[in-house]
Formats: C-alpha cells, structure tokens, sequence
C-alpha cells in the first residue's frame, strides 16, 4: 500500500518502522530519570549563553567565603554546601572579581556534604600572579592537582573588601560566592 506524499511515494511499513523505532527510543530511555527543570536550564543557557538567573544560585546550593591578606599574599577560604540530589561539578571558566581564569582539573562536591575550596593567591604590588593554588578539602574531591590560571589582566585584590568568585559548572550553570576581607 503506497500513500502519495508531497514529496514523493512513502511505504506504509516505513512509517510502522519509524513509530517502532520511536517507541523503542522511549522504551530504552525511560528507565532514566530526567530532572526536566535541569534540562531546561541546560538548553536555555546552550540557546542563549547566559544563566537565567545571574549571581542567583540555585535553592540548594549555599556558599559562604572569607579572605585574608599578608604582604605578598592573599587566602580565600570558600565553602559549598550542595544539599541537591545531584553532585556539583564546578570547572572551566572561573572568574575572580573581574579577571577570566580557567579551573583544571574539575572539583566534584557530591550531594548532600559541604567541599571545602581555599584559593592561594600569590601577589605582585597587590596583582595576582599565576598559578593560583587550590587545595580541596570537606567533602569536595578532584582527580588531580587543582589550579587556576588567568588569562587578560589580573585582578588587584590589595584593594577590596568584597568581589565575586563566580565558578562554572558542567551543567552550563554558575556558583556566586561573594567574598568578604577578614
């Protein structure tokens, strides 16, 4: 039995094969569960390449950070409590107050704990110098040696009380830690 299309003749069993292929889709995907609000996150930043919701994080993420200063260095303690279902995969671009750094290897912080970041910056006349070392420590881990390396100009921290540390996430979303001098 052949159906006239527009743009030529269509067998009726190619369209049983395509609902059966459809169906076998569903069938083999539908044990996993996915979380519709992260997927639509997902395609809205990869749409627009923004987050929604800028220096907003989401519900169940808490952060909180402290920084100190010496004469030719500067400490910031960050700490990341994930209390979602899922673990927080933080990497790539990292921005500290208005310099773009990169982050490898990637920290993971499972669900349910606290990651412990603390960020050593070594200081040049009050600039930032490259590497800035990072040791994880609570319940965050990584495969490697973390580090951050900037790129563009280095941001002067002998002069700020407050700034952003804003860290990338695998699932194309931010983390916003606001840091504070001691």
């Amino acid at each position: 039995m052949n159906y006239k299309i527009n743009r030529g003749n269509m067998d009726l069993s190619h369209i049983f094969i395509v609902i059966t292929l459809v169906a076998l889709a569903v069938a083999i995907l539908a044990p996993f569960r996915f979380n519709i609000n992260s997927l639509g996150q997902t395609v809205y930043s990869l749409m627009s390449g923004w987050s929604t919701n800028e220096g907003v994080n989401p519900s169940y993420v808490e952060t909180s950070a402290t920084m100190s200063k010496s004469y030719d260095m500067v400490v910031i303690t960050i700490s990341i409590s994930n209390n979602g279902n899922n673990q927080l995969i933080l990497g790539g671009t990292t921005i500290i107050g208005t310099a773009q750094c990169n982050l490898e290897p990637s920290i993971i912080i499972p669900p349910k704990s606290t990651g412990e970041i603390t960020l050593s910056i070594y200081t040049m006349n009050g600039t930032t110098m490259d590497p800035i070392t990072v040791n994880v420590g609570g319940n965050a881990y990584t495969s490697g040696m973390p580090q951050i390396f900037c790129y563009g100009s280095h941001p002067d921290l002998s002069g700020n009380n407050e700034f952003t540390v804003v860290f990338s996430t695998m699932n194309n979303g931010n983390i916003y830690v606001n840091v504070n001098q001691n």
